[in-house]
């Protein structure tokens, strides 16, 4: 089981690591909104049928998780998809996963002021660590480019995916209390 485990997370990593580059050739002639419904669509009819094959019990959501799950697709989905696949239009994908890094970072200090999470000094230290290598890797160690704040639209639009992938995240905690993960991933 846990050789699986480690296989599948693995699967996992390449697949992600992998996405900038087809979406990269993808956008060629595919609009971003037009791939991320194309996507969403695909990735939905994909879980739908997992949960009907597993014959998932609390598939459908309470009341009370409708807007939560509604503001997850649009930040999840929307936002953070078009903002992505418009940003690899303007940057590289080298840009787009160097700031992909920051993501935890990023939902770390989100949590600390949606939810309350403290973090301890190790924690701090870690997300400034993040935040000066991520900078260094994109100015190139160009000064210059940190005084003219010579960022371009596309690097801008990679660091809003990860703003909202973090709120995605938080409100996904929630509504995991009510439906598991593959339902609200749905």
């Amino acid at each position: 089981m846990l050789k699986q485990t480690y296989l599948l997370l693995s699967l996992a990593t390449i697949f992600w690591g992998i996405q900038p580059l087809c979406i990269k050739i993808l956008i060629q002639n595919w609009t971003p909104p037009a791939l991320t419904t194309f996507r969403y669509l695909l990735i939905s009819t994909i879980l739908f049928i997992i949960i009907y094959l597993r014959k998932e019990q609390k598939f459908i959501p309470p009341k009370h998780c409708i807007v939560p799950l509604i503001l997850m697709g649009l930040t999840g989905i929307g936002i953070n998809n078009v903002a992505q696949f418009t940003g690899l239009h303007y940057s590289s994908i080298t840009n787009c996963t160097l700031i992909a890094a920051t993501g935890p970072a990023i939902t770390a200090l989100i949590t600390t002021i949606f939810i309350h999470e403290r973090l301890n000094f190790i924690q701090w230290i870690g997300i400034f660590i993040s935040f000066i290598g991520v900078i260094f890797l994109i100015t190139k160690g160009s000064i210059d480019v940190l005084l003219n704040f010579n960022f371009n639209p596309g690097d801008t639009l990679f660091f809003i995916c990860q703003i909202v992938w973090a709120l995605y995240s938080i409100l996904g905690l929630k509504i995991m209390n009510y439906l598991s993960a593959i339902a609200v991933t749905a």
